[in-house]
């Protein structure tokens, strides 16, 4: 049988969803996840996805995929591979840049900087491999803002759909929608069967060519390398996470429980998990990854990673 690769991988994502070549992947998978919330995307081109700052005051942030569909819609597409403290806000972050970018940029070449009546809406599609909401939010859900007394949606400019691959528990063969196709092909394409490989390579669809792009014979030596380095970074940040996790807590029950009071049990288990946060920045400090990667993975500020530096 041939081996296919995870699509969660970030490299490999990146491989399949953002490139011109795979764009009808793309194409399919927004219209697919988003059919209830947007018209359709008939195309898209792919923007760079380095999200510029407004002020010096805000650090750029990298996205997976951005692109931008024919009528001026831009659309984050990201894949989380494990959901921390403060990734809403970090997406909402993202999108937020995304569509100030349009002033900063667009208005900018046409020579009529600030013009809000050119930007359009962003839309953040965010596939999950933990669960982010409660249980009685279904698998694939959808965020907008909304009027609070008419629950109607005045305001369009960004909205937000995860899909929770926790929560879908559907068979192979009790695939029935495109959705439920999607959902089954990142969280279980990896370890499908030889037949069921089969049935899928035989069907004319763009899910053909998704799988297609999962054989791992399909790529160089030193692109595998690249999807290995990937894999191994995550399992790092996975692990260094856990351990920080559990010695914060650790350490805020110890405090909690000398103080001898419900706040100072609180207390404690605050101060614990803020000095976890350090630990976490430290170690990946010294596994050389980034001062972005680190904020996103902490929450930690500039100034606070550049004091745990100096010490």
């Amino acid at each position: 049988m041939q081996r296919l690769l995870n699509p969660t991988n970030d490299w490999l994502f990146k491989r399949l969803f953002g490139t011109e070549a795979q764009k009808d992947l793309t194409i399919h998978l927004l219209n697919s996840l988003l059919e209830k919330t947007q018209p359709p995307v008939i195309d898209i081109s792919f923007i760079s996805p380095v999200l510029s700052q407004e002020t010096e005051s805000l650090r750029p942030s990298i996205v997976d995929v951005l692109c931008k569909a024919e009528d001026g819609r831009k659309f984050i597409v990201e894949m989380q591979r494990a959901a921390d403290t403060y990734f809403i806000q970090r997406l909402v972050s993202y999108t937020y840049r995304a569509y100030i970018n349009q002033r900063l940029k667009e208005d900018k070449e046409a020579g009529d900087r600030g013009g809000c009546d050119k930007v359009h809406p962003v839309i953040c599609l965010a596939i999950m491999e933990k669960t982010l909401f409660p249980p009685e939010v279904g698998f694939l859900s959808h965020h907008e803002f909304r009027e609070i007394v008419t629950n109607g949606p005045y305001i369009k400019e960004m909205s937000f759909t995860f899909l929770e691959l926790p929560k879908f528990k559907k068979r192979f063969e009790e695939l029935t929608t495109d959705v439920d196709r999607w959902a089954f092909f990142f969280e279980h394409a990896a370890n499908v069967t030889p037949e069921q490989l089969k049935t899928l390579l035989e069907e004319n669809s763009v899910f053909r060519q998704a799988y297609q792009g999962l054989v791992e014979a399909s790529y160089t030596p030193d692109e595998l390398q690249d999807y290995m380095r990937y894999d191994l970074r995550e399992a790092e940040i996975k692990s260094v996470n856990f351990e920080a996790r559990q010695e914060g807590l650790a350490e805020g029950l110890a405090k909690g429980e000398a103080k001898g009071r419900a706040e100072g049990l609180a207390e404690g288990r605050a101060e614990g998990l803020v000095e976890g946060k350090r630990q976490v920045a430290l170690n990946l400090l010294k596994a050389g990854l980034s001062s972005d990667q680190i904020a996103a993975a902490t929450g930690l500020m500039e100034e606070e990673l550049q004091m745990l530096r100096d010490s």
